[in-house]
């Protein structure tokens, strides 16, 4: 089996394990009674007077503390997990960059209390938390009932002027743990090279 085949079976299976995983979760609800639906921004946005916005610039954010999305919470579940096969290309495309380490950029967050919603990056935290990665770089806008600071610049969400940008990490998919798959031997042994590191432990592992 070469690399490009053995590729696409792990790149199927990890997304079919994310989506079956939302379907169990969708049957849990209904015997739990508690809802498997992903929080949208407007739900908790009413709770905020005033909706000041802060750029809070770049920084490096616990994918345990996205908790829901400003737009898309239809497409996934609680936990990220994709609802249906229409994410599966950008999804398999996501976790590809993932497993080969490559450089993505940030996603942006709007961040109302200790949680985050997601403005752009649904399937960079979707495939953040199938592979057991724990921290994204993102950009950051704060919404709160009453600025803190006067002086910060506000601005519309997901609209940070290039000014006020942090240069971006080298590494995006930073601190993270591999979290014990078993990628094909054609995948560990041409990633873990290409990364100066031990067969089965790709650039994500540094």
């Amino acid at each position: 089996m070469n690399y490009e085949h053995a590729m696409e079976t792990q790149l199927q299976l990890e997304f079919e394990r994310a989506r079956n995983g939302s379907w169990r979760g969708d049957l849990i609800a209904l015997v739990t009674r508690r809802s498997n639906r992903l929080t949208a921004y407007q739900e908790v946005r009413g709770t905020q007077r005033g909706h000041h916005q802060r750029y809070r610039g770049a920084r490096t954010v616990s994918v345990r503390e996205i908790v829901g999305s400003a737009e898309r919470s239809g497409d996934f579940d609680r936990n990220f997990r994709p609802r249906g096969q229409a994410a599966a290309r950008r999804w398999k495309s996501v976790a590809r960059a993932a497993f080969e380490g490559k450089t993505l950029p940030p996603i942006q967050l709007v961040q109302v209390g200790g949680g985050y919603f997601v403005v752009d990056g649904h399937h960079r935290v979707s495939v953040a938390r199938a592979l057991g990665i724990e921290f994204l770089d993102a950009e950051v806008v704060e919404v709160g009932s009453a600025p803190a600071d006067p002086t910060v610049v506000r601005q519309p969400v997901g609209m940070a002027p290039a000014a006020r940008r942090l240069r971006r990490p080298a590494a995006p998919w930073r601190r993270l743990r591999w979290p014990g798959l078993a990628p094909h031997p054609a995948i560990a042994g041409r990633v873990g090279a290409s990364a100066g590191e031990g067969a089965g432990c790709p650039a994500l592992c540094r």
